[in-house]
């Protein structure tokens, strides 16, 4: 089922791409501020996701109609996500806290102390990804899904090819890294650098 969605959105695409970003430049309204092709690859993922979740499929003008919602869901996140960023320059950096205040309040070893350390590399994680531009954020999300989409597949379903999804993968999780070491300087995960996963 998800695989037969995947490819009547990559078909839904290949005929209906065009419209599909003018219809992104008319939300724009005026000069571009965003590429309106990282703005229906985004939409293409966000529906593809959307269809694996609830597992129907639509027929074309569904499709259309969901892609284009997903469009505009996706530009509003790349505006928010641009705000952010400014607010971020603007904003100085607080300094990461010595301390694990679930450690001093409970003990090491802990049920309470695990769930802690849980929840602060949830937080961290989930900082991490808003850091990052919306099309490489949902391509780490699609590959996090479980089961995770191929490269190959994402590729498909943006235009891209699958090395070229794989390098924009590799990209984001490097920038990722840092956020993460910030806000969890003493975590074992962090030490060694995971292999990348295969096909």
């Amino acid at each position: 089922m998800t695989e037969h969605a995947d490819h009547l959105i990559a078909e839904v695409l290949v005929t209906h791409r065009a419209a599909l970003i003018a219809h992104v430049r008319r939300l724009q309204r005026g000069p571009a501020a965003f590429e309106p092709e990282d703005i229906v690859q985004t939409a293409a993922l966000d529906a593809c996701r959307y269809l694996r979740r609830l597992g129907e499929v639509r027929d074309e003008s569904g499709l259309i109609g969901l892609l284009k919602r997903c469009a505009e869901t996706a530009l509003q996140d790349q505006r928010k996500w641009q705000f952010a960023q400014k607010r971020r320059a603007a904003a100085p950096e607080l300094p990461v806290d010595e301390v694990d205040p679930a450690a001093d309040r409970t003990g090491p070893g802990t049920a309470a102390a695990k769930e802690e350390a849980q929840q602060r590399r949830r937080r961290a994680l989930l900082s991490a990804l808003q850091s990052l531009p919306p099309l490489d954020r949902r391509i780490v999300q699609m590959r996090m899904e479980d089961p995770p989409f191929t490269f190959a597949q994402i590729g498909e379903l943006v235009g891209m090819d699958g090395n070229a999804v794989r390098m924009r993968h590799t990209r984001a999780a490097e920038a990722m890294r840092p956020h993460l070491e910030r806000a969890l300087p003493d975590d074992s995960l962090l030490g060694e650098r995971p292999p990348e996963p295969s096909e």
